[in-house]
């Protein structure tokens, strides 16, 4: 019988098997021999020797540890360890990259650039429209009159107390009367002549390149009173560049019908309402004389305005100045034809006037300003004209009996008025007339005084004074009139 070895591994073959059973090499098939011997032993010669014999494979040496295969379950555990080790991987991954990004906006937020007046900035929109641009500092002021107090000025303060002020606040921005702080159909010109500027200063503004020349027009050229907080942008690569900065008081902008700032006229830059600050906030760049992050304001929108109350920053006198005009139309803020500073909505205002009930020529009996003190701004500061915030009060449901507002006005006084108390609710207590007293310095009518006989429920009122252009307000005041609110 024939014996076959498998190729590979040397093992036997089973006779018919057309594969090793050890190592499954296919094995070529052999033919069945002949059961009648032929050659040599048919003819009686010795039998033929054996088939050699595969040689025998040496001894296996153990591998090393950890060669070894692993069994099912080791590979288990290592799966489940590869597993757990990418999720923790993956996670701190993410943790950095939230890291990351939460720190470069703190960063980015943080940093807000300080932009003086006359100075050049990084990636100009076009170049200055600025008419005359010069910084508001102490030293616009003028030494305190004899016959006020020591530390009055006759010219009004750039800053006072920071904070949000409202756009049609009168007195918050300054110009020269009769003559415009800004050439918009300059800046016009510059983004025509730019399509792709063009194209990014108007995504800026969310109007159409093609609305440019009519939205341009309808602003209004200004000067900042007060150290302003914007969200400026620059141009960079075909694109607006966000830039949080404050523009120092002097600078020319144009404003919005709302009093927003809208345009640096310095550069043409569009800008936007700024982002809130943050204890994290840092002012780079130079500061100037009299910068204080304390002082800093931020514009908000609040009603819109039909006429804006502007302070000649030569004189300090208020003028009004309409909404979109460029200086032709300027007029007397104590005309009694001017037109009023802002637009209000009667459909939510009614009219509370009681004549009968206050102590004026028709008689009436009110305790007036000998009545308890029931709220009170005022200050031993020097003043300025033009308040740059409401005087809003917060009163609890008692009976009014006076009401006084003051109007030094550069130590000449004013001619009384009407003084008035709006609710929340739209709710127009009064105006009342007001007498004039002396003030301080014996300044004629600086002082205004309407008796008053009249109940409000509790709640916050707002003060309505008929000539704001004169009352008068100080740096500790934060921008509010001065007044005085009797009864009990």
């Amino acid at each position: 019988m024939t014996h076959r070895f498998c190729t590979a591994c040397g093992a036997p073959l089973e006779t018919a098997s057309h594969f090793c059973t050890s190592c499954g090499q296919p094995s070529e098939p052999v033919a069945e021999p002949s059961s009648t011997p032929t050659g040599p032993e048919a003819a009686g010669a010795a039998p033929l020797p054996p088939p050699p014999v595969a040689p025998t494979a040496p001894p296996l040496t153990p591998p090393p540890p950890g060669s070894l295969p692993a069994s099912s379950g080791d590979a288990s555990n290592r799966k489940r360890s590869m597993v757990i080790i990418g999720v923790l991987a993956a996670l701190l991954v993410l943790v950095a990259v939230v890291a990351v990004v939460s720190l470069t906006g703190d960063e980015a937020g943080a940093d807000v650039a300080l932009e003086p007046t006359g100075v050049e900035v990084p990636d100009p929109f076009t170049s200055t429209v600025a008419i005359d641009e010069d910084p508001l500092s102490a030293t616009t002021t003028t030494a305190a009159t004899t016959s006020g107090p020591a530390s009055t000025t006759t010219s009004p303060r750039p800053g006072a107390a920071g904070g949000v002020v409202a756009g049609s606040a009168p007195g918050l921005y300054g110009g020269t009367r009769d003559a415009a702080a800004c050439d918009p159909e300059k800046m016009i010109v510059f983004l025509q002549s730019d399509a792709e500027k063009a194209k990014a200063w108007a995504d800026v503004q969310d109007i159409e390149v093609s609305q440019i020349p009519t939205f341009t027009r309808g602003l209004t050229p200004v000067v900042l009173r007060r150290d302003t907080r914007v969200l400026n942008h620059g141009y960079r690569n075909g694109t607006a560049t966000p830039r949080p900065a404050v523009l120092q008081a002097g600078t020319a902008v144009l404003v919005d019908d709302f009093g927003i700032p809208r345009v640096k006229c310095g550069c043409g830059n569009p800008l936007a309402e700024p982002e809130p600050i943050t204890t994290s906030t840092r002012y780079t760049g130079t500061k100037w004389t009299g910068f204080r992050p304390a002082n800093v304001v931020a514009v908000s929108q609040d009603i819109e305005v039909d006429v804006f109350v502007l302070v000649d920053v030569r004189t300090g006198e208020p003028f009004h100045r309409p909404t979109g005009s460029k200086g032709d139309d300027d007029t007397d803020a104590t005309s009694p034809t001017s037109p009023t500073t802002t637009t209000t909505k009667p459909e939510a205002t009614t009219t509370t006037t009681k004549p009968e009930t206050t102590t004026t020529a028709s008689g009436g009996s009110s305790e007036g300003t000998s009545a308890p003190v029931l709220f009170e701004i005022s200050s031993i500061a020097g003043v300025s004209n033009g308040p740059t915030a409401p005087s809003v009060a917060v009163l609890p449901a008692s009976r009014i009996t006076a009401i006084s507002t003051y109007h030094w006005n550069n130590a000449t006084g004013a001619a009384p008025g009407t003084i008035g108390l709006r609710g929340e609710d739209g709710t127009l207590y009064g105006p009342f007339p007001a007498t004039g007293s002396p003030g301080q310095g014996g300044v004629p009518n600086a002082l205004w005084t309407a008796v008053t006989d009249f109940e409000v429920p509790a709640g916050t009122y707002t003060v309505v004074d008929s000539s704001p252009g004169t009352w008068a307000w100080a740096p500790d005041t934060g921008g509010r009139g001065m007044v005085t609110i009797y009864g009990r």
